[in-house]
């Protein structure tokens, strides 16, 4: 039998590099949607968490005065969560990395920013409503935006009508 019958031709080895290197080529890219989708997932989870604490926090201080200036500063001047006192103090404030109402970095939050703007509410609205807010949050990483929660404040009246 002669040598050359039983070695492995270089065209074969061409061949079968170029067979490995399409599928590792392919399973790289798998492995890397895999992680960007994971990546995309624990964001949405905490930006959705993030997103509801903090509009918990704002739906429960006062509606304010209808006529107040909307300003990220409240009364006294700061810039601190703790100090809005209402609704309107909250509009245009942001935060990277997301912070508790008394200033503490939430650590899970790396990464992602919030953001709040409240409008007044639509003409839509002033028709069945005579006042009312629009807020919404949002949750970035980076310029994306991964979620957006947004809620209606009516601005309570006090009864006056005597009851029978």
């Amino acid at each position: 039998m002669k040598l050359w019958a039983r070695a492995m031709s270089l065209a074969e080895t061409t061949i079968a590099l170029a067979v490995v290197s399409v599928l590792l080529g392919a399973s790289l890219n798998t492995v890397g949607a895999t992680v960007t989708v994971r990546q995309m997932a624990e964001d949405q989870e905490r930006a959705v968490l993030l997103a509801q604490d903090l509009m918990a926090e704002i739906m429960q201080v006062e509606y304010g005065n209808s006529g107040t200036n909307f300003s990220p500063f409240s009364p006294n001047g700061s810039t601190s969560r703790a100090a809005y006192t209402t609704i309107d103090h909250y509009h245009g404030w942001t935060s990277t990395p997301p912070i508790t109402r008394d200033g503490k970095t939430i650590e899970w939050g790396w990464g992602l920013t919030r953001r709040v703007s409240v409008a007044r509410g639509s003409s839509v609205l002033s028709g069945l409503v005579p006042s009312s807010k629009v807020i919404r949050v949002e949750v970035m990483r980076g310029k994306k935006l991964v979620f957006a929660l947004d809620a209606i404040r009516v601005e309570a009246e006090a009864s006056t009508r005597s009851m029978p």
